[in-house]
């Protein structure tokens, strides 16, 4: 009876604790024949497979704990970093506060120049205004004086022409 196994080469190095490596090599075609070898012999093959097996999961663990080690290592930079930026960003905030209020001051300072600008120029425009007003009533005085010099000139030149029209009569 021969039992026959067919897998591919799988070669394995796994440290050993004194620095040297421990290779397994795993052959693709490994054909027994149970009458040459006998029972305990495929025990002993069985053995030697499982403890390959054993050693193969010990290999792919210890790789997944350097992978997971690595993916925390590369976390941990991250955060870091993150960190870095967060402490930056707190200092520019803190620095923003402390100039706020100064900030507030100028502001309001600015306004209150604005107001006295505005108010300054209300009172410009006013006293504008009142020369407007007093310019056009002495305009209206000096027509209303041409108008009553003209009334008596005419009454005067009426009065003339009255004296002449009857002195001219007379005569």
């Amino acid at each position: 009876m021969k039992i026959s196994s067919k897998r591919k080469i799988d070669e394995v190095s796994m440290p050993l604790e004194n620095g040297s490596n421990f290779l397994i090599q795993h052959h693709n075609s490994i054909e027994y024949n149970i009458s040459e070898i006998g029972v305990t012999s495929i025990l002993v093959l069985q053995q030697e497979e499982d403890i390959k097996k054993s050693i193969l999961n010990k290999v792919s663990a210890q790789k997944d704990r350097i992978k997971k080690e690595l993916y925390v290592m590369i976390l941990e930079g991250k955060l870091k970093a993150l960190e870095e930026e967060i402490a930056t960003l707190v200092q520019k905030i803190d620095a923003l506060r402390n100039e706020h209020p100064s900030l507030l001051l100028e502001q309001n300072k600015l306004k209150l120049q604005m107001a006295i600008i505005e108010r300054g120029n209300t009172l410009q425009e006013v006293e504008i205004e009142k020369i407007i007003v007093e310019k056009m009533k002495q305009t209206e005085l000096q027509k209303e004086e041409a108008m009553e010099n003209q009334l008596r000139l005419l009454k005067n030149i009426g009065t003339k022409i009255a004296k002449w029209s009857s002195s001219s009569l007379r005569n």
